[in-house]
């Protein structure tokens, strides 16, 4: 018994001399395409989430920020049914990260309840993955044979698909998400 715990004190000592470490961190927030100020394009959701009145989705940071809370413009092509013309339209949000180590998710705050019903706008996502360029945002957690309603989100140098995405990205985009979908941001979004 005395050898097992001879070595506790040592034990006890790596943690404490790392601990301070990982606290001091737990305060930093990553750095996701959805809080900087990069232009952001929709080049993939769940198939779930098609909606046919919808397309050319782009986020748009407007230089304003308070904190950890971006302020983004988020801009979109709606289909008028009666006149079968596409309109741009759009509507301000407000991002931010939860200072959470282990999971990251984005909190939207600032649409109005007619828009986030229309649209699908959740509270929150879970940030599946993410790097400088790309960002898989998911509405729950993913189950072991089945994935989450999710949205694949991408900088300008992705977004009409041309160039290959990160092979992380597309893994996790293909395995998180329900029934995963590339939808490019084609030609007809620039004009």
């Amino acid at each position: 018994m005395k050898v097992y715990f001879a070595f506790l004190p040592a034990y006890a000592f790596v943690l404490l001399h790392i601990s301070p470490s990982t606290r001091s961190d737990r305060g930093t927030h990553p750095i996701l395409p959805a809080n900087n100020s990069v232009t952001l394009y929709l080049v993939g959701y769940s198939n779930t989430s098609y909606n046919p009145l919808i397309k050319c989705v782009k986020s748009e940071y407007t230089f304003d920020r308070t904190g950890i809370t971006f302020k983004r413009y988020l801009i979109l092509h709606l289909l008028n049914e009666s006149t079968k013309q596409w309109k741009s339209t759009g509507f301000t949000l407000f991002v931010d990260t939860a200072d959470d180590p282990i999971v990251f998710s984005i909190n939207i705050t600032g649409v109005a309840e007619d828009w986030k019903k229309h649209f699908h706008v959740r509270n929150s996502y879970k940030v599946f993955h993410y790097d400088n360029e790309t960002m898989v945002l998911g509405e729950g957690c993913p189950g072991v044979s089945y994935g989450a309603p999710c949205s694949l989100w991408v900088t300008g140098q992705y977004a009409d698909l041309k160039k290959k995405l990160p092979e992380l990205t597309n893994i996790s985009f293909r395995t998180n998400c329900e029934n995963a979908t590339f939808a490019p941001y084609g030609e007809d979004c620039w004009g």
